[in-house]
């Protein structure tokens, strides 16, 4: 029987992150799963021929470095490459009938033109504007440098300027997505 430090319960990206990290600082961990495939919702399956995912299949910001991503900040942090494929077009399949449309606010702006008219181009442009300030919040301080004990002046406070600059965004961020909703 193996000698184990820490269990980690669930093969989902944040249990598998953790005992990666866990295992690279050297310590002897067992994760435990109920499914029979690791992986959460990040894992895919085969049924005569065709691929599904089970969950999302676009992680934005894995391909490049630096990244804000936390996937790909666990995956640096224990040197771990990936392959990432750069998609350029989404395959949309809408009530309205099945096309291709590029990656992008700009031709999405013309989707929305063609599907629902200008009304709908101007609400997304609105939501665009009012997620802007949001984007640059929650970029604000890297997944890495948050913890939850006195170390945390030592991780944060080079990150302080930037947080006093976005304060008022980083409180929305942790709150419902429909109070940022009334603004729109």
């Amino acid at each position: 029987m193996q000698n184990t430090d820490i269990i980690v319960i669930g093969s989902g990206i944040g249990g598998l992150s953790c005992a990666a990290l866990l295992a690279r600082y050297g310590f002897n961990v067992t994760v435990c799963e109920s499914h029979s495939i690791p992986g959460g919702a990040a894992h895919s399956f085969e049924r005569n021929g065709f691929k599904f995912d089970s969950g999302p299949s676009l992680y934005s910001g894995l391909s490049y470095r630096p990244s804000a991503n936390p996937l790909r900040q666990v995956l640096d942090a224990i040197a771990e490459e990936l392959p990432c494929v750069t998609y350029d077009t989404w395959g949309c399949c809408l009530p309205e009938g099945e096309f291709n449309t590029s990656v992008g606010a700009e031709q999405f702006g013309e989707v929305l033109s063609q599907l629902r008219g200008n009304q709908a181009v101007a609400e997304w442009c609105e939501l665009q504007r009012i997620m802007e300030p949001l984007k640059k919040a929650a970029i604000a301080i890297p997944p890495a440098a948050m913890r939850f004990d006195w170390g945390a002046a030592l991780t944060l406070g080079r990150f302080v300027p930037s947080l006093l600059w976005h304060i008022g965004d980083v409180a929305k961020l942790t709150g419902p997505f429909s109070g940022i909703m009334e603004g729109v």
